[in-house]
């Protein structure tokens, strides 16, 4: 299957999940788990790859974030969130600790922003990432102010 509406889809060599959605999958990509969190659940689904996938990424803009990261059990994660809120708890389904995580965003998405609530958005971010990582120093923010991948 090369899409699921709302999770993911698959273009060339690329797979692309979409507002809302962890993926989970080893450095092979022959896999990936997807989760998402609809009507207040996280739902889960797997997708075994029936065409070669070199990447996993997301078409990333305004005030959404780009979550990508290892767990320690060697695979990595994307997420494409919209807040801390969501990125905190659909995190923690991943199966391992987070051992590196980086997020990817742009500071003023709206273009309006005053400066107290841009510095706002980071200081959240870099709080989460503090948080969810078993080694704080192995997370970073990645200041990006065209998120269109």
């Amino acid at each position: 299957m090369t899409s699921i509406k709302g999770w993911y889809e698959i273009r060339g060599k690329t797979l692309f999940i979409w507002e809302g959605v962890l993926s989970l999958y080893p450095t092979n990509l022959t896999s990936c788990q997807l989760y998402k969190i609809l009507q207040d659940e996280i739902f889960e689904i797997h997708v075994e790859m029936t065409v070669p996938i070199e990447k996993v990424d997301s078409d990333g803009y305004w005030e959404c974030v780009e979550i990508n990261g290892e767990v320690s059990n060697g695979a990595h994660f994307l997420c494409h969130s919209m807040n801390t809120e969501h990125a905190e708890r659909i995190l923690k389904v991943l199966p391992s600790a987070i051992t590196s995580i980086t997020v990817r965003m742009d500071p003023n998405p709206c273009r309006n922003w005053e400066r107290s609530k841009i510095k706002e958005r980071i200081v959240d971010w870099q709080k989460l990432m503090q948080k969810m990582c078993e080694f704080p120093e192995n997370s970073k923010i990645i200041l990006d102010g065209n998120m269109l991948s």
